[in-house]
């Protein structure tokens, strides 16, 4: 997933936007393996959440919560959205 960055976002440095396109990769990896989440579905996940807003403001606020926190966070809202 390409992270968009909005002009008034805080600017990343290559090895910056590297490591969080990873960290967003393996977020996606774990809503697979452990949820069985496909890769369009957690996108969609993604699309709107916290997660995804924190890191595009506050990129190291996101970096200091493990990739299964932001898993459990993600879906939890997910559960939330359908009951």
């Amino acid at each position: 997933m390409k992270l968009k960055l909005r002009p008034q976002d805080q600017v990343l440095t290559l090895e910056d936007e590297i490591f969080v396109e990873r960290y967003v990769g393996n977020v996606i990896s774990k809503l697979n393996r452990l949820y069985n989440v496909n890769e369009t579905e957690a996108e969609r996940l993604l699309e709107g959440s916290a997660f995804l807003a924190s890191l595009k403001t506050d990129p190291e606020y996101v970096v200091n919560h493990s990739t299964e926190y932001w898993v459990e966070e993600l879906i939890t809202r997910k559960i939330s959205q359908h009951v």
